[in-house]
């Protein structure tokens, strides 16, 4: 199994995503081996969800204050906006603890879980682990797992990130 260790992409692909406005707050280290960046929806200045992509193709979904299923849809369908980024995609921690409200209707989790079955269809080796902070994160979350069973990626939810490190970790031991 091929494993990233740049997030997926390569310096031209950086570029282009930089210039193409879709991307503010870029950091690199070691020459681009490792990428950060907040996203941002078209028209306005940031958005509740931050993406880093890690040197070991691991990815940090971090949400914070009030969320909408839309800002979540946007995210969704920037980490999975080409085969080669859905490819290059070893985990995902999809961190909720921060959000403090939020407004994601059923249709938008039918849709995300949708778009993650199609994406473990291309990558079935993703690895996504989900932190909440509330029950009703917890219950959307739960939701969205039972929206994806049978999908062949595994996926878990926390209420500590502790735990989900952990797990993830044990995730990847597996697969070696």
């Amino acid at each position: 199994m091929h494993r990233s260790n740049n997030g997926g992409f390569t310096s031209d692909q950086l570029e282009r995503l930089n210039s193409s406005g879709k991307f503010e707050a870029w950091s690199y280290v070691f020459a681009g081996l490792r990428l950060s960046f907040n996203t941002r929806i078209q028209g306005s200045l940031a958005i509740p969800i931050e993406l880093k992509y890690l040197e070991n193709g691991g990815m940090r979904f971090i949400a914070t204050g009030a969320l909408t299923g839309k800002e979540i849809l946007d995210a969704n369908k920037t980490i999975y906006e080409t085969e080669e980024k859905t490819l290059a995609s070893v985990y995902q921690i999809c961190d909720y603890r921060g959000v403090e409200t939020i407004d994601v209707p059923t249709d938008d989790i039918r849709t995300l879980a949708e778009r993650d079955k199609r994406a473990a269809r291309i990558n079935p080796n993703i690895i996504i682990a989900v932190v909440v902070g509330d029950d009703l994160a917890f219950g959307m979350t739960r939701m969205w797992q039972g929206l994806t069973s049978g999908a062949p990626f595994v996926n878990c939810v926390f209420r500590s990130m502790d735990e989900a490190e952990r797990w993830v970790a044990e995730q990847l031991e597996a697969t070696r």
